[in-house]
């Protein structure tokens, strides 16, 4: 039990890394915050936000090119990334209240974000998913998927590329499937399922098409990867 993990705000996304020995959370209020759990939930980083006081909704560890990173969307409907160094001495420390009135629960370190998007959903970012080795899937509340590649050229990542938006199929209606336009050498080509797109003026409400999770899975049809979305219309 971990009473002010956040200093009061709400948690409203948990991810942990490929081995279980991270674990990462996010608030209401926009802070993201890493701990070890190796050491029984040590607080190692405060994830400084891109936009202060707007809500993170998912979030994913990964590892890519022998480094670890965190992504994460919300409320402010960008995309961010952050790395997750060996240890904290790699980062500046900072005080983290409890939020309980009894001043600092701990000292934690604050870790700026090495990039975040400048492209952004329409409405609220709401959920994440992520391909080995650079492929970043983000859903919002809008209905829309956008589709990411990692720069990994020369190393781990540093910055990511907006490569596609689609909108989710309305229920019931029969849209044509289109692979995507991505070169033939692009991971985009060879590792996702190709996804519908339904005419804007066949488009339900936004509520009803909410990109509330999304997940890749990878060994179903390997090299293959289908992308499985969950929407709010059921």
């Amino acid at each position: 039990l971990l009473p002010g993990a956040h200093a009061g705000s709400p948690i409203t996304a948990l991810t942990q890394c490929e081995r279980g020995r991270r674990l990462v959370s996010a608030a209401h209020d926009g802070s993201v915050r890493l701990w070890n759990l190796s050491a029984g939930c040590e607080p190692l980083a405060s994830l400084k936000p891109a936009a202060e006081g707007s809500e993170a909704t998912a979030l994913v560890h990964m590892t890519c090119r022998g480094s670890r990173h965190v992504l994460a969307t919300g409320w402010d409907r960008s995309l961010g990334l952050w790395h997750d160094a060996d240890s904290s001495s790699s980062y500046t420390s900072v005080s983290v209240d409890s939020g309980d009135g009894g001043g600092d629960a701990s000292s934690m370190v604050g870790v700026d974000p090495s990039w975040v998007s400048t492209v952004h959903h329409r409405d609220d970012g709401l959920s994440i998913a992520y391909l080995p080795p650079s492929t970043i899937v983000t859903g919002g509340a809008d209905g829309e998927l956008f589709v990411w590649e990692l720069d990994t050229e020369g190393g781990p990542p540093t910055k990511g590329q907006f490569r596609r938006r689609i909108r989710m199929p309305v229920l019931g209606a029969s849209p044509s499937v289109s692979p995507y336009s991505s070169p033939s050498n692009s991971p985009l080509a060879h590792r996702i399922e190709a996804l519908s797109s339904a005419p804007p003026s066949a488009a339900p409400s936004t509520a009803s098409r909410a990109v509330e999770s999304l997940l890749f899975l990878r060994t179903i049809a390997p090299p293959l990867a289908p992308l499985v979305a969950a929407c709010a219309d059921g």
